[in-house]
């Protein structure tokens, strides 16, 4: 079982490597489409080969395709949220930018211009409209399905957490 999970650990590896140089390699795939086809594609290849270095019988060659699986979206899981955050947050930017400044320092109306500015509004709008969470209606936008059950579930979790508006 222990090969197995090393399977699941390799397979993550091989997934990470890929979805971290996608955007280098690849011209017109986005990271998150290119995650959902590369996810089914390693957990397939996963259950192959742990399947076929299994012991003999059904219980033997389950246990070892759960273990690899395990392994492999156990670190999807901890790894997605990671590289979300990483390219998509604004504290995130808000760091780079203060950190690419000589002194570290940047006038609050620089922050806001950056931050708030109809150009980077509109950069975040058509983000979310090409991920599939929002459509144009009329002069503004709409939830797609998609956005619709992201938004629940960010509710939910808000919820449970007991997190206000922004947190």
């Amino acid at each position: 079982m222990t090969a197995a999970a090393a399977i699941g650990v390799l397979c993550f590896a091989l997934f990470a490597g890929l979805h971290l140089l996608s955007p280098r390699v690849t011209r017109g795939i986005e990271r998150g489409p290119l995650a959902l086809k590369l996810v089914p594609a390693f957990a397939l290849l996963i259950a192959v080969v742990a399947a076929a270095g299994a012991p003999p019988g059904v219980g033997g060659t389950i246990t070892a395709v759960l273990w690899g699986e395990l392994a492999f979206l156990g670190l999807v899981v901890l790894y997605m949220p990671l590289i979300y955050t990483l390219t998509h947050s604004l504290s995130v930017e808000t760091l780079r930018l203060l950190a690419s400044r000589p002194d570290g320092h940047v006038e609050e109306e620089r922050l806001a211009a950056t931050f708030t500015s109809p150009a980077f509004i509109e950069a975040r709008l058509a983000g979310m409209a090409a991920g599939g969470y929002i459509a144009p209606a009329g002069s503004g936008y709409r939830l797609t399905r998609r956005g619709k059950a992201v938004a629940r579930g960010f509710d939910w979790l808000k919820s449970l957490w007991l997190l206000g508006p922004g947190g």
